[in-house]
């Protein structure tokens, strides 16, 4: 997404990494906001963690709900 961003405001970087176009490297998807000027950044493990359990497993779309539990 926010390759996407950078690439629409300057059309040169296409294709260029994210370190090229000045962001981050990707570890891992993130949540960001800003509380009260405070930065707030919310992942996976911190929403597992607050429902107390474990980080596994995986999203899958179009699955047939008669093959798939």
């Amino acid at each position: 997404m926010e390759e996407h961003e950078k690439v629409l405001i300057d059309p040169t970087l296409e294709g260029k990494t994210r370190e090229e176009l000045g962001l981050k490297p990707f570890t891992c998807t993130e949540i960001h906001s800003n509380v009260m000027g405070i930065p707030v950044f919310i992942t996976e493990e911190s929403i597992a963690k607050a429902c107390r359990r474990e980080v596994v497993g995986s999203f899958e779309e179009n699955l047939d709900n008669k093959t798939s539990p």
